[in-house]
């Protein structure tokens, strides 16, 4: 039973489009296709940073401001809030009053700037190829 439903289908299909025949379009379809779209404006791909460049300004200010700060200050810090818990400061302290003082291989030191100029490198390339595929012009 639905063997017959479905030939009968099929056969009702076949007839139909046969009748109706192949619609051909005109000669020129495709660049009045392409002109009209062409023609419109596509809010769709419009590119908006997420960060805007005056933020990234004002996080770089903060950042290299507090690493100056942390480099060069003589930073004071008190554990008030840590007293309140009743809790021992003095091995903090101790760290604290410490200078800083970092000592990497020569081969650590190459390999973090390489790296970071890669990734300089990578973010330009990449910012230009986008802005090639999304801004217009």
């Amino acid at each position: 039973m639905e063997e017959n439903k479905e030939k009968i289908l099929d056969q009702f299909i076949e007839k139909t489009v046969k009748e109706a025949g192949l619609d051909s379009p005109s000669m020129d379809f495709t660049s009045v296709v392409l002109s009209k779209l062409e023609s419109q404006k596509s809010t769709i791909t419009a590119y908006k940073p997420l960060i805007s460049s005056r933020t990234w300004a004002i996080l770089i200010a903060i950042l290299s401001a507090t690493g100056i700060w942390v480099l060069f200050g003589k930073a004071e810090f008190e554990f008030r809030w840590l007293k309140g818990l009743g809790l021992d400061t003095s091995a903090i302290s101790t760290y604290m009053d410490r200078p800083v003082n970092i000592e990497l291989p020569d081969i650590a030191m190459y390999a973090i700037v390489i790296m970071a100029l890669f990734a300089l490198l990578q973010a330009i390339l990449l910012k230009a190829r986008w802005d090639k595929r999304f801004l217009p012009g």
